[in-house]
């Protein structure tokens, strides 16, 4: 079926952020947690990014939902001690590239991290300026093993000066995207902001490792996907891991588990779970279950000699349904 409506928001609101999953008792989101009896600081996650990283869903199961996403499921997984708790923060925005990321203002598109969590939710918390300067003050007050889980660039393409007059029609974007000019573009911009990213985050902590997650395709009636710029994305997220070159980033592949014929045959997004204008390119609770699967399995090919934390191996069964639009929800016509 056509995608008739327009909108890509590889977010949500406009003015939307999120941030904390949860803290030990009178602990903040900037404080180092640590265990009472612990003699050394409890390790931390530290998400980052857009709708993807906040955990959006159009669709959840549960109507109660707090949007876990993935970063609090891949928290909950990290082989600690049992004498510590796992401090939880959640910085990731919807609506958020890497420009905006990086400068904390409103980006060419329209979209906007305005550092207002779209749901009132335990699982997230807000800050205020840009989201990479959050992420740095709270890293520098960290002294135990952490961990980046980044996810961000989805909406990259959206910025691009020729592609912000299309104003979310699927049709033009999927025009401008096949120009060459824009493609370099979008490569160039992603490649220096990623570089960007990765390098202030491993100043901030010289312990902390990331986790840095590309962007999965949809399929053919997606504009992102059917013109290449999924791979445009990934190309330079890549090329600066490369670039930085850190053993303390590591790349985390979707690509091999969202394809463009699993995302409806395997339930791992919402895109495939509503006829007619509204899709949501967001992952499904399947999805979400899998992207932790990813992170975790990094994790334990990742670690240094002074950062061991690691997900716990192990089956994890993948939840399978969804459920409908909150009432009152915004529907545009695609979101990512």
């Amino acid at each position: 079926m056509a995608r008739t409506t327009p909108a890509r928001l590889v977010m949500v609101l406009m003015t939307t952020l999120l941030a904390l999953s949860w803290w030990g008792p009178g602990q903040g989101p900037g404080d180092t947690a640590q265990a009472a009896g612990a003699r050394q600081p409890a390790p931390f996650v530290l998400g980052m990014g857009d709708s993807v990283g906040w955990g959006f869903q159009a669709f959840p199961v549960d109507p109660n939902t707090t949007y876990p996403g993935f970063v609090n499921r891949f928290a909950e997984r990290l082989a600690s001690s049992p004498r510590h708790q796992v401090l939880t923060v959640n910085y990731s925005c919807n609506g958020e590239s890497t420009g905006s990321l990086i400068a904390g203002v409103e980006s060419p598109s329209g979209l906007q991290c305005a550092g207002k969590a779209l749901y009132d939710s335990p699982a997230h918390d807000d800050y205020s300026g840009a989201q990479l300067d959050a992420a740095v003050a709270f890293l520098r007050r960290q002294t135990g093993e952490g961990i980046v889980l980044l996810n961000i660039g989805g909406n990259d393409p959206l910025d691009n000066p020729t592609v912000v007059k299309c104003e979310f029609e699927f049709a033009c974007w999927a025009e401008a995207f096949q120009k060459q000019e824009v493609r370099d573009e979008i490569y160039t911009t992603g490649l220096n902001n990623y570089k960007t990213i990765l390098s202030t985050l491993l100043t901030a902590n010289s312990r902390v490792r990331i986790l840095a997650v590309n962007i999965f395709e949809l399929d053919e009636n997606d504009p992102f996907t059917s013109t290449g710029i999924v791979g445009v994305l990934n190309a330079a997220l890549a090329e600066a891991i490369a670039e930085v070159g850190s053993p303390r980033v590591m790349l985390v592949d979707t690509t091999a588990t969202f394809t463009p014929q699993a995302i409806c045959a395997d339930g791992l997004t919402e895109w495939c779970f509503a006829d007619g204008p509204f899709q949501s390119a967001h992952p499904s609770d399947a999805g979400y279950v899998t992207l932790t699967d990813l992170a975790c399995a990094a994790s334990r090919v990742s670690t240094t000699r002074e950062n061991q934390l690691r997900c716990r191996p192990g089956a994890h069964p993948k939840p399978v349904g969804h459920g409908k639009p909150k009432p009152g929800h915004p529907r545009p016509g695609r979101w990512r």
